[in-house]
């Protein structure tokens, strides 16, 4: 059981979203207050974006894409990501752990052939 922080109501933990503090009730009512506040400026990048990332999770899913167990740079099979070079060609993506992810994307504003060519990431 779990006290809601909105409507106070203690309810079972199966009306709460995980690592939320409102009833999934309130926590829906929120976000839709939230939305109209905050709508997102959905440009045509933003909009390539979200279809290739939700491209890729479909094929994911489906199985015509198995994602890496390791990443491509260091190795390392904990919290492996997708990193999209070109969101044109949404399943072409180099799977990176959130480190190397991270670091790829704060050091590095190169095309994914310049990486490679330039050893930024083993092969």
């Amino acid at each position: 059981m779990k006290q809601c922080s909105s409507c106070k109501q203690v309810l079972s933990i199966k009306n709460f979203c995980r690592n939320q503090r409102r009833c999934k009730e309130c926590h829906n009512l929120y976000m839709r207050k939230w939305r109209k506040l905050n709508k997102p400026i959905l440009n045509n990048i933003n909009k390539l974006k979200d279809l290739a990332r939700h491209k890729l999770g479909v094929y994911l899913r489906r199985g015509k894409i198995i994602k890496d167990e390791n990443c491509f740079q260091c190795g390392s099979d904990i919290n492996i990501e997708a990193h999209h070079h070109d969101y044109t060609k949404a399943l072409e993506v180099l799977w990176l752990c959130r480190r190397c992810h991270t670091e790829l994307h704060r050091k590095w504003n190169i095309t994914l052939e310049e990486v490679v060519e330039n050893n930024v990431i083993k092969l």
